[in-house]
């Protein structure tokens, strides 16, 4: 407990200096510690005294999958690939790439603010173009089944996809896309509101540095990785879990571990105080200040707030630990649903329960992510 009070004091320390300067994104950090975590349960056979998986059959597979990534148009290994915690920003590196824009919504799930942490992501209007939760469900079909592009087909973002690439999802591009988007199901801004952009129009002050929140949660992975090895980060928090937490993890169902994390979201919108929001001058003529008309009401987003949020110490003590749990979750879900999809033995409870499938409803929204 110590060491882990330690290692959350001296990040605090970090993050004073470090807010300022340019850090990794989420999408490098965040998302290379989950595909790590999940390498190191499918592979171990104990982390820490706690059983994990040790699973060969689908370590073997993934990297036959990932081979596949990297051969020439003759068929042939080019000399150096990288591994699947380096893939593991695929999805977001193919972001330039247009055959790759109808697919942005599978980054995210529009779940309504709800202060209460109660609200389930079944609650939810779906997008009908899909959303982060069906894509690693469908991903899942098309793994395990090696070639049943059903659940794939039901999905139109993926639809556009297949038909802007000129053929079906190749099984290494599904396996990097999902190990990608499960780690988005980790961070509880991409299961955020469509109405405040997934905390992108969420304005904070961090230690007097005005940022929006969402690519502040963004900020504190890229800082966590300045001036450290990974692959010891990646230790940190296997050695700050719990017993309980370790139960949780490799017992709860796909379904449980989204609702978790739509659960903790009110806790990243408790900040430690409020401030004024920036207010413009106003010009004066010989010393007196003219009256300002109201202005008229624009269309399009909501007008600014008069108070945004103060994030401190107390901020990040707090919710720090929150954060890389999250990792740990995501990480240890992804180690799951690989050795259930990728081999033919599974040695805890099935991720995916069979349910009835609910029409999907509501407006197009584009990705905030």
């Amino acid at each position: 407990m110590r060491s882990t009070q330690n290692f959350i004091k001296g990040f605090c320390i970090l993050l004073v200096v470090c807010i300022s300067a340019n850090s990794f994104a989420w999408g490098y950090a965040g998302h290379r510690i989950v595909v790590q975590i999940a390498m190191k349960v499918l592979t171990s056979k104990k982390i820490y005294g706690r059983k994990a998986l040790s699973n060969k059959e689908a370590y073997a597979k993934i990297q036959k999958l990932v081979n596949e990534l990297y051969l020439t148009p003759e068929g042939l290994p080019y000399k150096t690939h990288l591994t699947p915690d380096q893939l593991a920003s695929y999805m977001d590196d193919q972001r330039s790439d247009p055959n790759y824009d109808c697919i942005s919504c599978l980054h995210f799930a529009n779940v309504p603010n709800d202060p209460t942490g109660k609200i389930t992501y079944e609650q939810t209007v779906k997008n009908p173009q899909g959303d982060a939760v069906e894509a690693v469900m469908a991903l899942a079909q098309l793994l395990k089944s090696e070639g049943d592009y059903t659940a794939i087909n039901e999905i139109p973002a993926y639809v556009q996809f297949q038909k802007n690439i000129g053929k079906p999802i190749p099984f290494a591009e599904a396996l990097v896309q999902q190990e990608h988007i499960v780690g988005d199901t980790s961070q509880p801004e991409h299961l955020g509101a469509q109405s405040d952009f997934g905390g992108n129009s969420v304005e904070v002050d961090v230690f007097g540095t005005v940022t929006k929140l969402h690519p502040y949660l963004d900020k504190i992975m890229g800082v966590m990785v300045q001036g450290r090895n990974i692959e010891e980060l990646t230790d940190d928090i296997f050695k700050m879990l719990r017993d309980e937490d370790w139960d949780i993890f490799m017992k709860q169902t796909f379904a449980e571990s989204i609702d978790r994390t739509i659960a903790l979201r009110p806790s990243f919108f408790q900040f430690d105080g409020t401030r004024p929001a920036s207010i413009p001058k106003t010009d004066t003529v010989d010393g007196v200040v003219p009256p300002v008309p109201a202005p008229p009401t624009p269309p399009g987003p909501p007008a600014a707030p008069e108070t945004i949020g103060i994030v401190g110490d107390a901020y990040i003590k707090r919710n720090l630990p929150i954060l890389l749990k999250q990792l740990a979750s995501a990480g240890i879900m992804l180690a799951r649903i690989w050795e259930q999809e990728l081999s033919s033995k599974s040695s805890t409870p099935k991720v995916f329960k069979m349910e009835k499938k609910q029409a999907k409803i509501g407006q197009c929204e584009a990705s905030f992510m």
